[in-house]
């Protein structure tokens, strides 16, 4: 019953959201009070009446004639607070869903939750958290209570709906300055994620007042650059249609920084989308090369103990010699490359590490890692070394910092001074590297905490538990141009290419093409654009579109090599084959030996009947590489088609004097049956059906026009055929 009572709210607010659309603003009041008073929503019902009595005086004005300028306005704030109530009634019908929103939601109900309250005694706790330090080590108890309460107050502003006293709350929370990063952390990130769940007007402005305060830490600005931008993303027409969301978006377009900061966001969004790769190169490529050398890495450990000196187990030439010999070494260096271009090398790695009962919580996949952090329990000497690894680690995320000390926690303690050790040296190198790679002026501290930020919030939507209550922006289209008010800011020449550039080398060839079509509508006479115009689209198996773009290109004077080939490549996947034909004679032009473009020239001029050209092409590629099999099957075929039936008789006769494919046996049986030597034919028919009968069928019924083309009996073609598949 209760799902069909909320299948009936939502196809009764979709009703109500299609008569806002056509401007129905009495018929989408009446379907939400009729919603309203079937959950007894007082509060919903009380806000529907006064938009009823608005709505009222709005139409006695305008039927008596009355000029109102403001009319347009009040409509659309109108629609909007139905929208609000809509959302209101629609998350009601939800509470008894199993996803970790409504698990929160169900607990703040039950421990009766008041975020302002909790705000209140946790600046309370705090005073004593920091007296406690100012006189020695924080207590065990005292530090369990703090990280509870981040986690009450997290939950609290988490499931936070259309509530302007815990938005103030929050402000105030985030204005004071002598506030702990870790409690305003927590309270973005869950105003973040409660977005994703559900729109609330006041958590985007929020943000947005956060994220163009100067006064703020980066970190905090950073993740109110990626919520704002996460909220434009899954409710464009909501943003769109408010007024005050658009005014304040618009003054953006003309600050610099702002929309530097909203394209970092962007990128690193759009940098998640290559994970993949990166765990399918580290899954199929650099762990099974890793655990093959694994029993020679151990016999040479054997000798290593505890109380070893460290700096003994740096940089070892003869573990150093066995990943170069391995591969591993080049493959390294592919994914640190990766990793330098945004790629996102650590979710893989950490993937499995975010297992433990710690992240059952939800703040703690979004909290500021503090090696203090009383769930970890590692030892002074340890803290000390996890607070350097983290140092120098800045491209690692708060999640994965904890699935660290976390998987360090739980080593046996005799094995964690060599472990510690090894990823210090690793972290120490990497980061090293990293910096070599990445001049810091190319990678500014605010984008690192932007694809930190994002890169929190990845593992959380991928890896996370019963995360179903949430709208994933990873599994959105990201399609930055047609954001509100900002698409149009966003789109300049520059971040345009970049981002186009950026889909282009990681094969997302739909979204490069998206841009680079946009690009060339202003910039028509650049043939390097239809390039990859038409290699986009070619990659779409759009060979018509592609073969359109690169004629673009050709007509604008490009006669490169690379274009030349595709043009050739297209018209032969149109079937084209003559101007295929032409392409490729002009490539081989420039690159007269090369077999493979004589090969397919050769292939082109057959399929399109100059038997001549094409045996010419044939003979070329054959004394370029004598003896190969696939050339004079080719060959043999081409002299078939030509009609020679001695050359062809004696170049079959050669491929069968080897070890002949059920093909080569086929197309054998045919030069015996254009010759007239039916019992030949016949034979090779039987060798070419051995290894299957119904394949031979198919094949040899394929080739039967080609049979009659050349002159074969018709009557005979068939009769060889029934011989070969009676039963008698």
């Amino acid at each position: 019953m209760a799902d069909d009572n909320m299948n009936k709210t939502t196809r009764q607010l979709r009703d109500m959201d299609e008569s806002l659309r056509r401007g129905g603003i009495g018929s989408a009041i009446d379907i939400l009070k009729k919603l309203a008073d079937e959950a007894t929503d007082w509060e919903a019902i009380g806000e529907l009446n006064a938009i009823a009595e608005s709505y009222r005086y709005l139409r006695h004005y305008f039927l008596e004639g009355v000029p109102d300028p403001t009319r347009h306005q009040m409509i659309g704030e109108m629609s909007d607070r139905l929208r609000r109530v809509g959302d209101r009634l629609d998350r009601g019908s939800h509470l008894n869903d199993p996803g970790a929103y409504y698990a929160a939601l169900r607990m703040t109900r039950l421990r009766d939750y008041s975020l302002p309250s909790l705000l209140s005694r946790y600046r309370a706790l705090i005073s004593r958290v920091e007296l406690a330090q100012s006189v020695g080590d924080v207590p065990a108890d005292l530090a369990t209570e703090r990280y509870e309460m981040l986690e009450n107050i997290f939950t609290a502003a988490l499931v936070s709906f259309q509530d302007r006293n815990d938005m103030n709350a929050v402000s105030q929370a985030l204005d004071n300055p002598d506030a702990d990063t870790a409690l305003k952390l927590q309270l973005v990130c869950a105003l973040i994620l409660g977005l994703t769940a559900w729109y609330d007007l006041d958590k985007v402005k929020l943000l947005l007042r956060l994220a163009m305060s100067p006064a703020e830490s980066d970190s905090l600005r950073a993740h109110a650059f990626i919520g704002v931008t996460f909220a434009l993303m899954a409710y464009p027409e909501r943003v769109g249609a408010s007024g005050e969301l658009r005014n304040q978006l618009g003054a953006l377009c003309d600050n610099r920084d702002a929309l530097k900061h909203f394209r970092a966001a962007i990128k690193a969004i759009a940098g998640t989308r290559d994970t993949e790769r990166v765990a399918s190169k580290m899954r199929d490529e650099v762990i099974p090369e890793i655990m093959k050398m694994r029993p020679d890495l151990l016999e040479k450990m054997k000798g290593l103990s505890p109380d070893m000196d460290p700096e003994a187990i740096e940089n070892n030439p003869e573990w150093q010699e066995m990943l170069d010999k391995s591969g591993i070494t080049r493959k390294l260096e592919e994914l640190a490359e990766m990793q330098s271009d945004g790629a996102d090398l650590m979710m893989v790695t950490f993937s499995q590490l975010k297992k433990f009962p710690f992240f059952q919580k939800v703040n703690n996949w979004f909290l500021p890692f503090d090696s203090h952090n009383p769930e970890l329990k590692l030892p002074a000497e340890e803290i000390s070394m996890m607070e350097r690894l983290t140092e120098m680690t800045p491209f690692i995320c708060d999640s994965d910092k904890y699935s660290l000390a976390l998987g360090i926690a739980q080593t046996p303690a005799d094995q964690r001074k060599i472990m510690l050790s090894q990823f210090d040296a690793q972290f120490r190198q990497m980061s090293e590297e990293l910096n070599d790679k990445l001049p810091q002026s190319s990678r500014p501290e605010f984008d690192q905490e932007i694809i930190r930020g994002v890169r929190d919030f990845y593992r959380y939507f991928n890896l996370g538990r019963n995360t179903g209550d949430f709208r994933s922006p990873f599994k959105m289209p990201l399609n930055f141009t047609a954001l509100p008010v900002l698409g149009d800011c966003l789109s300049d020449p520059e971040f345009l290419e970049v981002m186009a550039e950026f889909y282009l080398k990681r094969g997302y060839y739909p979204d490069a093409l998206a841009l680079f079509t946009r690009l060339a509508a202003t910039s028509p006479a650049d043939s390097a654009l239809w390039q990859k115009i038409g290699f986009c689209r070619q990659k779409d198996k759009d060979y018509a579109g592609a073969r359109e773009a690169y004629m673009k290109s050709e007509l604008l004077g490009d006669d490169s090599q690379w274009l030349i080939k595709r043009l050739a490549f297209v018209n032969k996947r149109l079937g084209d084959y003559r101007s295929a034909l032409e392409y490729y004679t002009k490539a081989l032009a420039g690159d007269p030996d090369n077999i493979q473009l004589i090969l397919n020239a050769a292939h082109a001029a057959l399929e399109s009947g100059d038997t001549d050209s094409a045996l010419s092409h044939y003979y070329h590629a054959d004394y370029l590489k004598p003896g190969d099999l696939d050339i004079r099957r080719a060959l043999a075929w081409a002299e078939m088609m030509a009609g020679h039936r001695d050359k062809c008789a004696k170049l079959y006769d050669g491929i069968l004097d080897g070890t002949p494919a059920a093909a080569d046996w086929l197309n054998a049986g045919h030069a015996s049956q254009i010759a007239g030597d039916y019992r030949q034919a016949l034979e090779r028919y039987r060798h070419a059906a051995a290894s299957g009968k119904s394949d031979f069928v198919m094949a040899y019924t394929a080739d039967i026009p080609a049979l009659l083309k050349l002159g074969a009996d018709p009557d005979g073609v068939n009769i060889l055929l029934d011989e070969l598949t009676a039963n008698n």
